[in-house]
């Protein structure tokens, strides 16, 4: 990835403001949301029932960017993300996800694929990073 994208990942510190070409890694035990441009983290309550923390970012990324959110949505199991997917299309926003075929696990693929929201169903293009995802 390297060699095509001058990425860079940097591990979220609450208040951080998202800049261009940086992938954001969010710490163990806790959960992100966007509000004005910044990262906020919140530590994680003790979990008696599951965790939706994409669903948690993705509500919070439609408030904040409107029109402009982006999600997407690869390989994982279970439903989290679903309800942010309604909630970033809801303002017009974007929802690419990974098809089911190309995924590990397809939980999340195919949980976000089923309301009839999503925008693209995309295989990753392997040999040029996240970023290829898109095209």
């Amino acid at each position: 990835m390297g060699a095509i994208h001058s990425w860079q990942f940097t591990q979220v510190t609450d208040g951080m403001i998202v800049q261009p070409d940086n992938i954001y890694v969010i710490p163990p035990n806790y959960d992100m949301i966007i509000e004005d441009n910044a990262l906020h983290l919140q530590k994680q309550a003790e979990a008696h029932g599951f965790s939706l923390p994409i669903d948690l970012f993705f509500r919070s990324l439609a408030k904040d960017k409107q029109d402009k959110a982006v999600g997407i949505i690869l390989s994982g199991t279970g439903s989290d993300g679903t309800l942010g997917v309604r909630a970033i299309k809801a303002e017009y926003g974007m929802i690419m996800v990974q098809s089911p075929e190309t995924s590990e696990y397809d939980g999340m693929p195919h949980s976000a694929i089923a309301p009839g929201l999503v925008d693209f169903i995309l295989p990753p293009y392997r040999d040029a990073g996240p970023a290829r995802c898109v095209y």
